[in-house]
């Protein structure tokens, strides 16, 4: 008796060519719905390490944009507070120059003036206390440190945080002496000492005293006294009843010198 198995090769292959033709629509399906040509390792295993790896990159510069938003918001909101400061203090100087004026102006003026003055110091104070983005204070000198904005791959901004409430303490308005003077020695008398401490004075006579820059040095040379200005250029005063000095009246105070002792009215 012989045996015989029946098949049908054509179906077989048919069944096979569908199952691989289902498993493709399937894979085709995946990439479809999710947007990407790598969904797992089988797609592409090199591919789908370098496509992690541009995903966290690409995560991370979203963080990092956002993290900019976010510190662009909290700068806006520290120089509105900057730029109304910077208004008070412009409206500052100009009350200090009006004060300064003091040809016209009555004391109930310069009273109303720094009544002004204070209170824009007040103001200015406030707003220091005060500013804030979120809880951070902004302007008060609580925070010394540095905060850093960092992206996906390394620390790129940097932003010093400032602090305010220790500038301004008072500001008082106050009036220019003349720099140019005529001193009475009749009832003011002016001494210049060498280093012996020994007093070269000028008394009971006008001395014309015409405060311009700087003389640094002064020296005593036979009967009259040199000083030396700023240039190295010697100027001599002799004993006579005007005297013309050039510097100022402290630098000529302090700097002038001599070795030896006299009196010169």
């Amino acid at each position: 008796m012989s045996l015989r198995i029946n098949h049908n090769i054509a179906a077989m292959n048919a069944n096979r060519n569908l199952a691989g033709t289902t498993a493709a629509l399937s894979k085709s399906m995946q990439k479809l719905s999710s947007g990407f040509r790598i969904n797992a390792a089988a797609d592409d295993p090199a591919g789908l390490v370098i496509s992690e790896q541009f995903r966290a990159q690409i995560a991370g510069l979203n963080r990092a944009i956002q993290n900019s938003e976010g510190s662009i918001s909290m700068i806006q909101t520290a120089e509105g507070a900057l730029t109304e400061i910077n208004n008070l203090l412009v409206s500052m100087r100009e009350l200090a120059i009006h004060a300064a004026n003091e040809g016209f102006n009555d004391t109930d003026q310069l009273e109303a003036d720094q009544a002004e003055i204070n209170n824009a110091i007040a103001t200015i104070d406030r707003i220091a206390a005060t500013t804030q983005f979120g809880t951070k204070k902004l302007l008060d000198g609580t925070k010394s440190n540095t905060a850093t904005i960092t992206t996906a791959n390394s620390s790129d901004v940097t932003i010093k945080e400032s602090g305010l409430s220790n500038g301004v303490h008072s500001i008082t308005a106050t009036k220019t002496a003349d720099p140019s003077a005529t001193l009475n020695t009749t009832s003011l008398g002016l001494s210049l000492y060498n280093t012996d401490g020994d007093p070269y004075n000028m008394e009971e006579k006008i001395h014309n005293v015409d405060v311009v820059q700087a003389s640094d040095t002064a020296k005593k040379s036979g009967s009259a006294i040199t000083l030396a200005d700023a240039f190295g250029n010697d100027l001599t005063i002799a004993a006579s009843s005007t005297v013309a000095m050039i510097g100022s009246a402290t630098q000529l105070g302090a700097a002038a010198t001599a070795s030896q002792a006299g009196t010169y009215n």
